[in-house]
Parts: structure tokens; sequence; C-alpha cells
């Protein structure tokens, strides 16, 4: 009889695993994507980002950093749009050859961007309060950030290599 209820119990608990860890997959998964952009996070990253004052390491920081929020869609296109670089030769920011206003890592207009519509857009949808102040495009921390709160809101149609990756 003992034995009965040590195997029902056993049943019970595998039961209770195979049930629990979707359920935990799930949870961690849809944290990943949807993860808004606290301030603290951006604090962080930018005392990160401090340390990239040249191109060294910028693509492993790039691809942690889009990793990290469910952005990976965004590597292939970073690496298209300039080639994880941040700072040209001369240790300037980054800027489209083409003529564009484009700059940095992520290649972000800036005669557009940072967008207000935009941030308030990504504020309603992840219940944040950031402003256009807190993004600062030629660093590398700000464009990466706007990067993400533009992928967040608007997807890939942003970014000029979107089409050919």
């Amino acid at each position: 009889m003992e034995r009965a209820g040590s195997a029902k119990a056993s049943q019970a608990l595998r039961a209770a695993v195979l049930f629990l860890l979707p359920v935990c997959f799930l949870v961690v998964m849809f944290d990943l994507i949807y993860r808004p952009i606290r301030a603290e996070h951006m604090q962080e990253a930018a005392m990160r980002a401090a340390a990239y004052n040249t191109n060294d390491g910028m693509k492993e920081f790039v691809t942690e950093f889009f990793a990290a929020y469910g952005a990976e869609e965004l590597i292939p296109i970073i690496a298209c749009e300039s080639e994880f670089k941040h700072y040209d030769k001369e240790g300037k920011v980054l800027r489209n050859q083409q003529g564009s206003s484009a700059i940095g890592v992520a290649q972000i207009m800036a005669s557009v961007h940072p967008d207000p519509t935009v941030i308030a857009k990504y504020n309603r949808r992840n219940h944040t309060d950031l402003k256009v102040e807190d993004f600062e495009i030629a660093t590398p921390s700000g464009n990466l950030w706007y990067a993400l709160v533009l992928y967040k809101t608007r997807g890939v149609r942003d970014w000029e290599c979107a089409k050919q990756v």
C-alpha cells in the first residue's frame, strides 16, 4: 500500500513539473520580448557603453544588448548598416556616406529622431515615461536604446538594410 502511495506522489510530482516547465518558459519569453525599457536600464547601459569610445568590442556590446531585449532581428541589420561601428576613422560619430542624417552604430536619422510620437507610442504600450531628452543618439548607448524603442514600436521598417538581410 505504501508503494502505491509513493507511486501516486511521484506521478503527481512529475505531472506538476511537466506543467510548470512550459509555463515558466512562457513567462521568461514574454518578459524578454515585452520587457519595457526603464530609466535605470538606460543608465546602466550608458555606464557600460561609456567604455566604448572606440569601435573595439562594439559588435559584442550590440549583440548582447539586442539579445537581452529580444531584438535579435536587429543584429544583422546593424551589421549591414554600420558594420557594428559607432565611430569613423577620425573617432567622430559615424555618419551616413550617402548624405542622409543617419548617425551612429544603428544609423538613426538625426533629422527625424528621437521622435516624440514614437516615444509616446512606446510609453503608452509599455507604461513607461521616457522623454526625447533620454536619448542622446550621438552616444553608443543612446543610439542603441533609441533603436530598440524604434524596433519595439515600428519594427524594422526604419532601416534600409532590413530589405537586404
